[in-house]
Protein backbone atom coordinates (compact mmCIF):
# COMPACT_ATOMS: atom_id res chain seq x y z
CA UNK A 1 0.00 0.00 0.00
CA UNK A 2 1.01 3.53 -0.51
CA UNK A 3 -0.27 7.13 1.76
CA UNK A 4 -1.99 8.11 -1.23
CA UNK A 5 -4.28 4.44 -1.01
CA UNK A 6 -5.63 6.46 2.44
CA UNK A 7 -5.99 9.44 1.02
CA UNK A 8 -9.76 10.52 1.30
CA UNK A 9 -10.08 14.60 -0.33
CA UNK A 10 -9.69 13.76 -3.99
CA UNK A 11 -12.22 11.35 -3.69
CA UNK A 12 -14.96 13.15 -1.41
CA UNK A 13 -14.41 16.12 -4.15
CA UNK A 14 -15.22 14.05 -6.96
CA UNK A 15 -19.26 14.36 -6.62
CA UNK A 16 -21.31 10.42 -5.72
CA UNK A 17 -24.94 10.40 -6.69
CA UNK A 18 -26.76 9.74 -3.71
CA UNK A 19 -30.28 7.88 -4.71
CA UNK A 20 -33.64 9.44 -3.89
CA UNK A 21 -36.45 7.47 -2.15
CA UNK A 22 -39.96 8.03 -1.54
CA UNK A 23 -41.04 8.31 1.90
CA UNK A 24 -42.56 4.73 1.83
CA UNK A 25 -39.14 3.33 0.72
CA UNK A 26 -39.42 3.22 -3.23
CA UNK A 27 -37.18 4.28 -5.43
CA UNK A 28 -37.86 7.78 -6.60
CA UNK A 29 -35.72 7.19 -10.12
CA UNK A 30 -34.46 10.94 -8.27
CA UNK A 31 -30.87 11.70 -7.46
CA UNK A 32 -28.84 14.19 -6.13
CA UNK A 33 -25.09 14.58 -6.32
CA UNK A 34 -23.37 15.72 -3.47
CA UNK A 35 -19.32 16.29 -2.18
CA UNK A 36 -18.29 14.46 0.58
CA UNK A 37 -17.11 15.62 4.03
CA UNK A 38 -13.56 15.44 3.31
CA UNK A 39 -14.25 17.86 0.12
CA UNK A 40 -12.96 21.27 -0.50
CA UNK A 41 -16.98 22.36 -0.62
CA UNK A 42 -17.07 21.42 2.83
CA UNK A 43 -14.73 22.74 3.81
CA UNK A 44 -15.42 26.07 2.61
CA UNK A 45 -18.55 25.64 4.09
CA UNK A 46 -17.56 25.19 7.49
CA UNK A 47 -15.39 28.16 7.44
CA UNK A 48 -18.45 30.86 6.64
CA UNK A 49 -19.85 29.26 9.46
CA UNK A 50 -17.12 29.26 11.54
CA UNK A 51 -16.83 33.17 10.67
CA UNK A 52 -20.20 34.08 11.24
CA UNK A 53 -20.13 32.35 14.73
CA UNK A 54 -17.15 34.15 15.64
CA UNK A 55 -18.73 37.46 14.78
CA UNK A 56 -21.90 36.51 16.51
CA UNK A 57 -19.74 35.53 19.80
CA UNK A 58 -18.01 39.01 19.53
CA UNK A 59 -21.21 40.70 19.23
CA UNK A 60 -22.58 38.30 22.39
CA UNK A 61 -19.58 39.36 24.34
CA UNK A 62 -20.22 42.94 24.27
CA UNK A 63 -23.44 42.61 25.29
CA UNK A 64 -22.79 40.28 28.27
CA UNK A 65 -20.55 43.22 29.03
CA UNK A 66 -23.13 45.84 28.70
CA UNK A 67 -25.84 43.38 30.99
CA UNK A 68 -23.14 42.91 33.54
CA UNK A 69 -22.10 46.75 33.87
CA UNK A 70 -25.26 47.09 34.59
CA UNK A 71 -27.10 50.87 34.10
CA UNK A 72 -28.15 53.16 36.17
CA UNK A 73 -31.72 52.59 35.82
CA UNK A 74 -34.27 49.37 35.46
CA UNK A 75 -34.97 50.56 32.14
CA UNK A 76 -31.35 50.57 31.02
CA UNK A 77 -30.76 47.46 32.79
CA UNK A 78 -33.92 45.87 31.27
CA UNK A 79 -32.95 46.95 27.89
CA UNK A 80 -29.30 45.25 28.24
CA UNK A 81 -31.19 42.00 29.29
CA UNK A 82 -33.55 42.09 26.03
CA UNK A 83 -30.40 42.91 23.95
CA UNK A 84 -28.90 39.77 25.42
CA UNK A 85 -31.78 37.77 24.43
CA UNK A 86 -31.72 38.72 21.24
CA UNK A 87 -28.56 38.21 20.25
CA UNK A 88 -29.01 34.95 21.85
CA UNK A 89 -31.80 34.20 19.39
CA UNK A 90 -30.16 35.64 16.28
CA UNK A 91 -27.67 32.65 17.18
CA UNK A 92 -29.54 30.25 16.80
CA UNK A 93 -31.44 31.60 13.92
CA UNK A 94 -27.74 31.43 12.65
CA UNK A 95 -26.68 28.20 13.28
CA UNK A 96 -30.12 26.51 11.82
CA UNK A 97 -29.82 28.43 8.66
CA UNK A 98 -25.84 27.62 8.37
CA UNK A 99 -26.46 23.95 8.60
CA UNK A 100 -29.23 24.20 5.89
CA UNK A 101 -26.67 26.29 3.68
CA UNK A 102 -24.00 23.97 4.27
CA UNK A 103 -26.00 21.32 3.41
CA UNK A 104 -27.11 23.20 0.07
CA UNK A 105 -23.28 23.75 -0.36
CA UNK A 106 -22.72 19.98 -0.99
CA UNK A 107 -25.03 19.23 -3.69
CA UNK A 108 -23.58 19.29 -7.34
CA UNK A 109 -26.19 18.77 -9.58
CA UNK A 110 -29.88 16.85 -9.58
CA UNK A 111 -32.25 14.87 -11.69
CA UNK A 112 -34.95 17.02 -11.09
CA UNK A 113 -36.39 18.89 -13.76
CA UNK A 114 -36.83 22.29 -11.96
CA UNK A 115 -33.79 24.35 -12.01
CA UNK A 116 -30.56 23.60 -10.13
CA UNK A 117 -29.54 26.38 -8.42
CA UNK A 118 -28.55 26.97 -4.32
CA UNK A 119 -32.14 28.65 -3.50
CA UNK A 120 -33.99 25.68 -5.23
CA UNK A 121 -31.34 23.46 -3.21
CA UNK A 122 -32.28 25.13 -0.41
CA UNK A 123 -35.98 24.32 -0.77
CA UNK A 124 -35.32 21.16 -1.17
CA UNK A 125 -33.69 20.67 1.93
CA UNK A 126 -35.68 22.72 4.22
CA UNK A 127 -39.12 20.84 3.34
CA UNK A 128 -37.57 17.51 3.09
CA UNK A 129 -36.44 16.45 5.66
CA UNK A 130 -35.97 12.94 4.74
CA UNK A 131 -33.60 14.14 1.83
CA UNK A 132 -31.86 16.33 3.93
CA UNK A 133 -30.95 13.52 6.80
CA UNK A 134 -30.22 10.77 4.06
CA UNK A 135 -27.78 13.44 2.55
CA UNK A 136 -25.91 14.04 6.13
CA UNK A 137 -25.63 10.14 6.45
CA UNK A 138 -24.15 10.07 2.50
CA UNK A 139 -21.75 12.59 2.68
CA UNK A 140 -20.20 11.39 5.98
CA UNK A 141 -19.84 7.79 5.45
CA UNK A 142 -16.39 7.97 3.18
CA UNK A 143 -16.56 4.29 1.65
CA UNK A 144 -19.57 6.21 -0.65
CA UNK A 145 -16.60 8.22 -2.13
CA UNK A 146 -14.08 5.53 -2.53
CA UNK A 147 -13.69 3.40 -5.48
CA UNK A 148 -14.67 -0.20 -4.86
CA UNK A 149 -12.01 -2.21 -5.62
Amino acid sequence: MTPEDFYTKPACNTPQRLKLYTIDGADSGEWIEVYGIDSDAYEAALAETQQQLLAIEVTTSVYKTKALEGGSTPTEMEKAANDLLQVSQDRQAILKSRELETKAALVAGWSFKKEFNKANVMELLRNSPAIAQSLDSFITNRLNFLKKK
